[in-house]
């Protein structure tokens, strides 16, 4: 269930996008589309908790007639093209929702952890306006602090206009002192042209992108909490090319067409904010602070993925990366459009691999996953779907990828680099489901059920599925091994026991045996299973975690210092220790600032929760009076659902003579597991 904190929090992130619009802010027409399935649950949580912001702020809610929450249709028709009708084309078992396209996928960045988003469109479209309207709203600075976090791209920057400079008065004295640059220190930073900035100033900035930290002389400094903007003018004079491993770090992109005949009527009557400027009290108001996104980023990060979608985002990045011949991403001189499909009977219309020159980086997988998972958590869904990924995937991939330009440049496209991705997603969607039986098979395979049979159905798609070839078979083939067969038996047993000491000790065997086939399944099972049986998750107030801290750290002594690190800055930490894992984010050091704790592991796990439950009940927060007023209620439920649901996972009813009965009946296997990984470890 969705706690009071986090609908809250919610309700300021769509208070964000309606300000944005109603104000006039930022005005452009363009939509974009995401399907809910009639038949799944996902349809009840968006009624519940999303339509109605969409049905009383005109949002745009279409095909929703549920009773009482029946949205008003559109009033307003947008003429679209026989491509776009095409993609948005309605199917009777789905409902979409329209939301605003440039400004829903700007918001998304900011509820990403450590985000950056490329801007893309001609000078003149209020890019850079949207994305400093949009830091006052999200971190309440104010419009004169988010001018301050702007670099303004151009050839002559160097690393002291960027990043940090010397303090002159004190190297004159011998000492040398950094002063880090606003943009440097900024949670908010602001791009402006980035395409502008030498090959040089990019790799300056690529550091910051990769690796969260920015050097200067032997100075650094760590950037492990921002987001980050940046706008870029395509075909402008000045301007440099953009490296594959530089655009590879923007994780998502939005291409922004001019102002139609309607929004230029709206935005020529609009106030004149060259004479008047902008009220920062009403027009553009604080309406989250830094630490309320970031405890956003940790709500985001809970939402679920199941199987059915986890397979779909493999397979957008494996069709747009393999090739039978050649790995692409090793190649310099062989690529489609130079001969390296022809006479390849994987040369069709209907597939991919033809029509892309360079590969998806792992990058690409977890920015799937990333903004797949704001958008879910956005529109209210409890689980990541394909249809959210469907719709979310050609904003991540269309600028990183290198097309095949006889295609792209033709007739329906004409260069439109999105618009050729949203085709490319729609043909990796229906492969994925004609394979979707090979990827059930290979679960069974992962569960020890596979067999010969099995085998033998996936080799029918060897001749015409690239991924069932050169993925799927292999991995089935290594896992069809009786030892591996036997060990998941034996896992099994322990998780439906729920015996936590014997499924730690099974992962810490296969922790330290090389040679165990396919071990990395079985502890991503083993852990899997330990996360689901001990997971418990609490919020704080800052004030109230300066008190908890000591507990912990009374507790595991290990764990005092970095404790204590967290009550002097903002920091997300990250804490193990034998069968414990325990993750802390401190949103902020004010007294109301909020501080998340998640935890699972093993026994250890259930022994830190049942301290904290005796010692310090839970509290809820309210966000709808000013940001810094937050006072304490007595009863909250987490994400998890309510405090006695670990109970229930862990006790179910059964006495504990029947648990030592049920502990007894798997001693046999307890003796196989021995055999197995004893024999493995001699050989």
């Amino acid at each position: 269930m969705v706690s009071t904190n986090e609908r809250k929090l919610r309700e300021k992130v769509w208070q964000i996008l309606n300000i944005m619009q109603a104000n006039q802010l930022y005005v452009h027409s363009a939509v974009m589309s995401i399907n809910i399935d009639e038949t799944s649950d996902n349809k009840t949580d968006f009624l519940e908790n999303i339509s109605e912001y969409l049905k009383n702020e005109n949002l745009g809610l279409e095909d929703i007639e549920d009773g009482d929450l029946a949205a008003e249709k559109a009033k307003k028709t947008k003429k679209k093209s026989k491509k776009k009708s095409k993609r948005t084309k309605k199917k009777k078992s789905l409902t979409e929702i329209y939301l605003p396209e440039i400004l829903t996928i700007t918001i998304l960045n900011a509820l990403v952890p450590n985000s950056a988003m490329l801007l893309i469109g001609g000078h003149g479209g209020g890019k850079s306006t949207l994305v400093k309207h949009l830091g006052r709203l999200f971190t309440s600075i104010s419009l004169m602090e988010a001018e301050d976090c702007i670099i303004r791209g151009h050839s002559q920057l160097t690393e002291e206009k960027m990043i940090a400079t010397l303090n002159v008065a004190k190297l004159l004295s011998g000492e040398e002192e950094v002063i880090w640059r606003t943009f440097t220190t900024s949670f908010w930073k602001i791009l402006d042209e980035v395409n502008r900035l030498s090959p040089y100033a990019q790799n300056i900035l690529l550091s910051m992108l990769a690796e969260g930290k920015v050097k200067y002389y032997d100075h650094v400094y760590s950037t492990d909490k921002y987001v980050l903007y940046a706008t870029l003018n395509p075909g402008d004079v000045g301007t440099f090319a953009m490296s594959p491993p530089f655009l590879d770090r923007f994780g998502i992109a939005v291409y922004i067409s001019m102002p139609s005949t309607h929004d230029l009527s709206i935005i020529i009557k609009s106030r004149d904010d060259k004479l008047l400027g902008y009220d920062e009290i009403m027009q553009v108001p604080a309406v989250l602070t830094t630490e309320q996104l970031l405890s956003i980023w940790f709500m985001v990060d809970r939402i679920k993925i199941d199987k059915t979608a986890e397979n779909f985002i493999h397979s957008i990045v494996r069709d747009f990366t393999l090739c039978v011949r050649i790995e692409k991403g090793n190649s310099n001189y062989l690529t489609p459009e130079n001969g390296l499909c022809n006479g390849c009977h994987f040369n069709l219309k209907k597939l991919v691999c033809n029509k892309v020159s360079s590969i998806l980086s792992v990058r690409v997988a977890k920015d799937l996953l990333r903004y797949s998972k704001a958008l879910t958590w956005l529109i209210g869904f409890k689980k990541v779907t394909i249809d959210v990924i469907s719709a979310i995937s050609p904003y991540v991939i269309s600028h990183r990828v290198n097309f095949v330009e006889r295609d792209l440049n033709e007739a329906p496209y004409w260069g439109n680099k999105f618009e050729y991705t949203v085709d490319l997603i729609d043909i990796v969607k229906k492969r994925y489901k004609n394979r979707e039986d090979c990827y059930d098979i290979v679960d069974k395979f992962r569960d020890g059920k596979g067999n010969n049979d099995d085998i033998t159905y996936l080799n029918g798609f060897r001749s015409s599925d690239l991924i069932t070839q050169i993925d799927l078979i292999p991995l089935a083939k290594s896992l069809n091994n009786n030892d591996y067969r036997q060990t998941v038996k034996l896992i099994e047993k322990y998780y439906e026991s729920q015996n936590l000491e014997k499924l730690v000790e099974i992962n810490n065997r296969l922790s330290t045996n090389l040679i165990f086939p396919n071990r990395g399944e079985l502890i991503s099972k083993i852990n899997k299973y330990l996360k689901e049986l001990t997971y418990w998750a609490r919020e704080f107030t800052f004030q109230r975690w300066d008190i908890v801290r000591h507990s912990i750290a009374g507790v595991y002594a290990k764990f005092s210092k970095p404790l204590d690190d967290s009550t002097k800055k903002q920091c997300t930490l990250q804490l193990r220790d034998k069968n414990l894992f325990l993750e802390v984010n401190v949103s902020g050091t004010g007294q109301g600032a909020l501080v998340q704790l998640n935890c699972h592991g093993g026994e250890e796990a259930i022994k830190l929760k049942k301290i904290i439950d005796e010692n310090y009940p839970e509290e809820t927060f309210d966000f709808s009076v000013e940001f810094d007023q937050i006072y304490s209620k007595e009863t909250i439920l987490t994400e998890e659902g309510t405090d006695d649901d670990l109970s229930v996972k862990m006790d179910t009813g059964k006495s504990k003579k029947k648990k030592k009965q049920d502990l007894d009946a798997v001693d046999e296997i307890d003796e196989m597991l021995d055999d197995i990984l004893g024999k493995e470890k001699e050989e």
